[in-house]
């Protein structure tokens, strides 16, 4: 079977911050985003800063909408050297489902950018319709565990919002299948937290999520 694949986004690039790379070249200085921290023209960067939705990716008609939540600008090579460097928030992307069409169904700006390579050669990268939801500012108001669902012909997001290592609630918000706004982010009236990776379900038009504790389990909707 020909599997097809397109890349829909792509985010920064933490670089050498020596000049000798682990394979024993040397590379100039990476001037454009050098300040009081010096890079180099070489990359071994492991971190994604980005977390997929579950699901990350929903098939409406004759498009993919994929969902994700990430930092930004995402290609700012300067904003680097942590697994969280700035808020990260929820965005998205919408898609043709025939991948040999490349056009762009999301609004957002072209944003170009680039990476030096292990061996030091320059990729270049470029993202086209990323829109962002939402727009927290401060690193103790960070996007995290991000869950979708299609309910009723639109897209409900689920959300915890975290400062680092620490929980601090829970929010959501509902889109059209173009992401007009249905119902602005919300906070949930109480805390509910799901596991990483648990996609949340929907049944009689109801979106059904499972958590629990060491000590007991509950359902909820």
């Amino acid at each position: 079977r020909l599997w097809k694949k397109k890349l829909v986004y792509t985010f920064k690039t933490k670089h050498g911050t020596v000049p000798e790379s682990p394979a024993g070249t040397s590379y100039p200085i990476y001037e454009e985003i050098s300040g009081d921290q010096t890079f180099y023209q070489w990359s071994n960067d492991n971190y994604v800063y980005t977390e997929l939705a579950h699901p990350g990716l929903h098939e409406v008609n004759d498009a993919l909408l994929v969902f994700f939540a990430t930092e930004s600008p995402p290609l700012d090579n300067s904003l680097v050297g942590k697994v969280m460097n700035v808020p990260r928030n929820v965005a998205w992307v919408k898609i043709y489902r025939d991948f040999s069409n490349s056009s762009v169904l999301s609004p957002g700006q072209e944003e170009r950018g680039g990476f030096y390579t292990f061996g030091g050669r320059w990729s270049e990268q470029v993202n086209r319709g990323i829109s962002f939801l939402t727009t927290y500012q401060d690193l103790s108001q960070s996007v995290s565990r991000l869950k979708t669902a299609v309910l009723n012909d639109n897209i409900v997001l689920l959300w915890e919002v975290w400062s680092g290592s620490s929980y601090n609630r829970t929010e959501f918000m509902v889109i059209d299948v173009d992401g007009q706004v249905i119902r602005p982010v919300t906070t949930l009236a109480f805390n509910f937290q799901l596991p990483f990776a648990d996609d949340v379900m929907v049944k009689d038009g109801k979106i059904v999520a499972y958590v629990g504790t060491d000590a007991s389990k509950s359902g909820g909707n």
